[in-house]
């Protein structure tokens, strides 16, 4: 059976800084090999460089289609040797 494919969204962040201007960050989470929820973060740059929220949503749209991208063939890529092992003696 096909499981519906799940795309991240993923939220947008404006973080101060201790010494300089502030930065927008992006957050999304990932599932790892075991199946468990990860958070990662990657800063876009600073509100210098998008002064505006939506800028900033226009330079997380590249990394969003990056990260669906990788996360449809990382579907297929990680599977445990547990996993592999259960479904050979349920369909074999």
């Amino acid at each position: 059976m096909f499981r519906r494919t799940r795309h991240q969204n993923g939220s947008l962040f404006r973080v101060g800084r201790r010494t300089g201007p502030d930065v927008w960050e992006f957050r999304w989470y990932e599932t790892n090999a075991e199946g468990r929820r990860v958070r990662r973060k990657a800063v876009l740059g600073t509100v210098e460089k998008y002064n505006t929220e939506s800028a900033a949503q226009g330079a997380a749209d590249t990394l969003r289609i990056n990260i669906n991208e990788k996360k449809a063939t990382q579907q297929f890529d990680s599977m445990t040797l547990e996993a592999l092992w259960e479904h050979y003696k349920k369909e074999e």
